[in-house]
C-alpha cells in the first residue's frame, strides 16, 4: 500500500510535454515578433531612402540644345509631356532656374510623367532661322515657360502661374493630362478631331450625362497610353451630329457608348490635293479596355477601313437659339401740331409751374384771337373752346 501511495504521489509524466509546448509557443511568438520588427525596420529604411531621394536629391532639369533637332522634335511635338524653361541673359535667369528645379521636384512628388528642360527660346533654330518663340507660339508671345504634350502645338504658360513651384506644377499637371474632349459644336469637333491631317480621332457617343471616366475607370488608362490620339465625347441628349443616323442604336450597343472613328485626309493628285473626311461607326467592338486598345492599334496600322463622307461632319445644339428680347421703346409719340387758331398743347407729364405757364399762354392766345375775330368768335365760341378742351384732355 505504501508503494502504491508513493507511486500515486509522483507527478504525472503528461504535464512535462505541456510545459515544453508552452515554451516552444513562446519562442515561436518571440521569433515572429523579431521577424516583423526586422521587416518593419527594413521597410522604414526603404521609405526613408525614397523620401530622401525625392526631397533631397537634385531635381533633373534637362539642358536642351538648339542643334539637336531630333531631341527638340521629341520635346516640342511628341506625345510625352514637357515643361520647357526659356532661359534668359539677365538678372531674372537665376530666379527661373531655381523655379524650374523646384517645379521638377514638385512634379516628381505628384508622380507625374512631365519632364522639365531648359533652352534659349530667342535664338534662331538651324535651318529655319526662326526662334522657338517665332515658330511655335503666337505673335509677340515671349513667356518664361512653355508646355508641350499630347502631340499638340506648344503653349505659353500664363505669367500668373510663374510665381511658385506649387502653382506651376499644378497648372502643368492639369494641362498635360490627356482627357476626353467635350464636343458641343462644329468648331469644337474640328479643333478636337480635324486639327491634324491623317490622325484618327475616336469619338464616344452617349445619350446619358454620366461621367464616363467614373463609370469606366479603365478609360483614363487608355487615354493616357495613347496621348497622341484625340478622344472626344458627344452627348446626343444635348447635341446632334450630321452622321448620327449611321450610328448603331443604344440597344445594339448594350447601353454602352458607341464608338465612331473620324479622320481628316488628303486625296487627289499631287498637283491638286483636296481635303476629305473619313468616318466609320464601329458595330462589332465591345466596349472594354482590351477591345478599345485593339481598335486603336488596328486603325493606326491601316487595318480598319474608313469610308469617305460627302461633306465635313458637323454638330449642332438641340436647343433652339433663344429669341432676342425686344427692347422697350423709349421714343415718345410725335407732338401734335397746333392748329393755326390754337396754342400748342402741353407736353405729356407737365405739372405744377409748367401747367400754370401753359395755361397762362393759352389765355393770352385766346384773348388775342378774341380781339382779332370778335365777329367770328361769338359764332364759333362753343366749337373752338370745345376743341381746345378736347385736345387738352387727350394730352392729359
Amino acid at each position: 500500500m505504501a508503494g502504491k501511495e508513493k507511486s500515486a504521489s509522483k507527478p504525472s509524466s503528461e504535464g512535462k510535454p505541456r510545459k515544453k509546448e508552452k515554451r516552444s509557443d513562446a519562442r515561436a511568438q518571440q521569433g515572429a515578433l523579431v521577424r516583423q520588427l526586422a521587416m518593419g525596420t527594413a521597410a522604414f529604411v526603404v521609405l526613408l531612402a525614397v523620401l530622401a531621394n525625392i526631397f533631397y536629391s537634385p531635381a533633373k532639369v534637362v539642358s536642351l540644345s538648339l542643334n539637336d533637332s531630333q531631341k527638340l522634335k521629341e520635346v516640342l511635338l511628341a506625345p510625352d509631356p514637357w515643361l520647357v524653361q526659356c532661359t534668359r541673359d539677365d538678372t531674372m535667369s537665376e530666379k527661373f532656374d531655381v523655379l524650374a528645379e523646384e517645379t521638377a521636384k514638385a512634379l516628381r512628388i505628384k508622380d507625374s510623367d512631365v519632364q522639365v528642360g531648359s533652352i534659349n527660346c530667342s535664338q534662331p533654330l538651324p535651318g529655319s532661322g526662326k526662334s522657338i518663340y517665332q515658330k511655335f507660339l503666337k505673335k509677340r508671345e515671349r513667356p518664361d515657360f512653355i508646355v508641350a504634350a499630347n502631340g499638340e502645338r506648344p503653349k505659353a504658360v500664363p505669367a500668373k502661374y510663374v510665381t511658385q513651384a506649387r502653382a506651376l506644377s499644378e497648372y502643368v499637371h492639369k494641362v498635360t493630362s490627356p482627357k476626353l474632349r467635350a464636343i458641343s459644336s462644329s468648331s469644337t469637333l474640328s479643333s478636337s478631331c480635324f486639327d491634324t491631317i491623317s490622325r484618327p480621332c475616336f469619338l464616344l457617343v452617349t445619350a446619358t450625362r454620366d461621367n464616363l471616366e467614373t463609370k469606366y475607370p479603365w478609360l483614363r488608362s487608355v487615354v493616357k497610353r495613347h496621348r497622341a490620339t484625340p478622344f472626344g465625347l458627344l452627348n446626343t441628349s444635348k447635341y446632334a451630329a450630321s452622321f448620327q443616323k449611321s450610328l448603331p442604336s443604344e440597344e445594339e450597343a448594350g447601353g454602352h457608348p458607341r464608338v465612331v472613328v473620324l479622320q481628316k485626309a488628303k486625296s487627289g493628285d499631287a498637283g491638286a490635293d483636296t481635303t476629305e473626311y473619313m468616318a466609320r461607326a464601329m458595330r462589332d467592338v465591345e466596349f472594354n479596355e482590351a477591345s478599345i486598345d485593339a481598335l486603336i492599334a488596328s486603325v493606326q496600322s491601316g487595318g480598319t477601313e474608313l469610308r469617305a463622307l460627302s461633306k465635313k461632319p458637323s454638330v449642332k445644339s438641340l436647343k433652339p437659339a433663344p429669341k432676342p428680347k425686344s427692347k422697350p421703346s423709349n421714343q415718345r409719340a410725335p407732338p401734335v401740331k397746333p392748329k393755326a387758331s390754337q396754342a400748342p398743347p402741353p407736353a405729356a407729364g407737365r405739372q405744377g409751374a409748367e401747367d400754370a405757364g401753359w395755361e397762362q399762354r393759352r389765355r393770352e392766345e385766346m384773348e388775342r384771337l378774341e380781339a382779332e375775330n370778335a365777329l367770328l368768335w361769338e359764332a364759333d365760341e362753343e366749337a373752338v373752346d370745345g376743341e381746345y378742351v378736347a385736345d387738352y384732355e387727350e394730352e392729359e
